[in-house]
């Protein structure tokens, strides 16, 4: 009767102890929850970063114009200036 007892005590220790690790694991694989001190410095993160973005397309479009104006402002410096080589003829063929 005593190796019984004992059988049986040790098996259900053993159940016990698998049931406890199972539900260890399960709690392991869970992400634990963020505080409210990580959502703020995260919520502060996104937003630097959103402006430093922001910035970017600012610089970006002022290049652009520029770069736009110094185009127009090449191409109608061609245009004035006026071709002195040219050599024109009424007939064809010839120039």
């Amino acid at each position: 009767m005593k190796n019984i007892f004992i059988s049986l005590s040790a098996f259900f220790a053993f159940t016990v102890a698998a049931s406890a690790q199972e539900m260890q694991d399960q709690l392991d694989q869970q992400p634990t929850q963020p505080t409210e001190r990580q959502v703020q410095r995260d919520a502060k993160a996104a937003q630097r970063q959103e402006e430093a973005v922001k910035e970017a397309d600012k610089l970006r479009e002022k290049d652009k114009a520029e770069q736009k104006k110094q185009a127009t402002k090449d191409k109608k410096k061609r245009t004035i200036t006026p071709s002195t080589n040219k050599k024109t003829s009424t007939a064809p063929g010839k120039q």
